[in-house]
């Protein structure tokens, strides 16, 4: 019974994983489709508009938020099998949102009055900002909570679709970037209005000013995590946009939208241990525990690195290919910012598959406040020196200071025999990436036909020798992957 029981929940895990992966891909390939046209039709120094007032519409998602969903999603994982206190809870969390979406809404007015520099920003902010609202009644940490993946991953994909389809109508010279706004939101919330009513089928919502107090203070240090994350995140491009041009901020950009996007696809992965750890850590079973968390770092070490390696050495390559040549100056803080997915990994899932879930916000808070402010400060210094390069560093050492923080913080259940076999067997992989790309620049002058062929070769060498240094953990991954035990 219990043998079954750890069979089913392994399967569950690998189902959702591989759903949220899916939608992230959805979101990854609305990007790759739509970014490269849409950087060369609209330029770089429009690019860099709509960036900067993005960087913004960032900051405000997050008060809006207010750190709940995280929060509600741990929390209310523990509640499910509780009809009536779920609900209760859920309406709680759903009527704080509201509170805080229009206090959002409050704060950018106030900006728009006395900060002169976003009037020129104000109608591609007023566009961007609808995804507040509807990040608001989009209510996702529901389905979350009841790790319903497959509706989310659905409606996320017919909604890239209608965003892929309006941007390549609507975006046709350089003046359109409010268009594009346009497009990026309906591909971004166009969904939630209808989870909202699907919504429904979980539990009935409705707006109550009962609150209980005893959710502020976590919502709270969750917030001011996000807050701090959010600023070593954003903090690049607004800095930009303030210290340098709007082109600049455009260069930056594009290295840093690539790296969002590689970013996002590895964070999907482990987004359904959440909840799933959570449920482990209210049943009290450390073993399990350690089984998921090994496993996850198994795969994602054997993924990530070379993953990490291959786009740092292709960095040129790929810019140009996305974007053109005009972004080509942002290689150099693309392969920084490369390096920075492997700290990435690990802060990711210390932080919110091993703190989160033992209620360990305090402590989060402080990695935040450390790697935000050694951003900010870094930036102020790096960016008038150094430019889009100079961005990327800052980020890396924020990353870094998050990641190894948080296994400080998480230290019984790092398994360092895990994290050092699996580190030491991708040396090798990596030293072959590096030997094949200076062939392919002796041999191949065409920048995108070497971004293929020698990523192509790279690739099938990394998956041959994964095969012949060690069959049985290829297989297991493999196994994983297709949810069989």
């Amino acid at each position: 019974m219990f043998k079954e029981r750890n069979k089913r929940s392994e399967k569950s895990l690998v189902k959702n994983s591989t759903l949220n992966v899916i939608k992230q891909i959805s979101t990854l390939a609305f990007s790759l489709v739509t970014f490269p046209y849409v950087s060369r039709v609209i330029g770089s120094a429009n690019y860099g508009k709509y960036s900067f007032a993005a960087s913004i519409v960032e900051y405000l998602l997050l008060i809006a938020g207010a750190g709940s969903g995280t929060y509600a999603i741990r929390e209310g994982a523990r509640y499910r099998d509780n009809k009536s206190r779920e609900e209760k809870f859920c309406s709680e969390i759903f009527s704080l949102n509201i509170i805080t979406t229009i206090i959002a809404y409050a704060i950018l007015a106030i900006l728009f009055i006395f900060w002169g520099k976003l009037k020129s920003y104000a109608d591609v902010l007023t566009v961007l900002s609808i995804r507040i609202v509807a990040t608001t009644i989009g209510v996702e940490w529901i389905f979350s909570i009841y790790e319903d993946y497959l509706n989310i991953t659905i409606r996320q994909i017919i909604t890239q679709l209608v965003g892929l389809v309006l941007t390549l109508v609507l975006v046709r010279n350089e003046t359109d970037y409010v268009l594009y706004a346009v497009a990026t939101v309906v591909a971004m919330s166009g969904a939630n209005v209808v989870n909202l009513f699907i919504s429904r089928r979980y539990v009935n919502l409705h707006f109550t000013l009962q609150i209980s107090k005893k959710h502020f203070k976590p919502v709270v240090y969750i917030l001011f995590y996000s807050a701090m994350m959010t600023i070593y995140a954003s903090s690049d491009i607004t800095m930009m946009g303030i210290l340098s041009t709007d082109r600049n901020v455009g260069i930056y950009s594009v290295a840093s939208k690539i790296y969002g996007m590689a970013k996002n696809v590895f964070i999907a992965a482990m987004v359904p241990l959440i909840p799933r750890i959570s449920y482990e850590f209210g049943q009290n079973d450390t073993k399990k525990i350690h089984e998921i968390v090994d496993k996850a770092t198994t795969l994602m070490i054997a993924l990530v690195v070379p993953c990490s390696v291959l786009l740092a050495i292709y960095s040129k390559e790929t810019i140009i290919f996305i974007s053109g040549y005009q972004y080509a100056d942002g290689s150099g803080a693309l392969r920084i910012l490369s390096l920075a997915l492997i700290f990435v990994f690990f802060g990711t899932i210390y932080t919110s598959g091993i703190m989160l879930p033992r209620r360990q916000e305090r402590y989060i808070t402080i990695l935040a406040t450390v790697s935000a402010l050694c951003n900010v400060l870094l930036n102020l210094f790096f960016i008038p020196w150094l430019l889009s390069t100079g961005a990327a560093i800052t980020t890396l050492v924020a990353e870094a200071i998050v990641g190894i923080g948080s296994m400080l913080y998480s230290w019984e259940y790092v398994n360092f025999h895990i994290i050092k076999v699996n580190l030491i067997k991708c040396l090798c992989p990596c030293a072959i990436f590096i030997l094949v790309y200076f062939v392919m620049l002796k041999i191949i002058s065409y920048d995108i036909i070497r971004l293929f062929v020698g990523g192509g070769i790279s690739v099938i060498l990394l998956i041959t020798y994964y095969l012949l240094a060690d069959k049985n953990q290829f297989y297991s991954i493999v196994s994983m992957i297709r949810g069989k035990k």
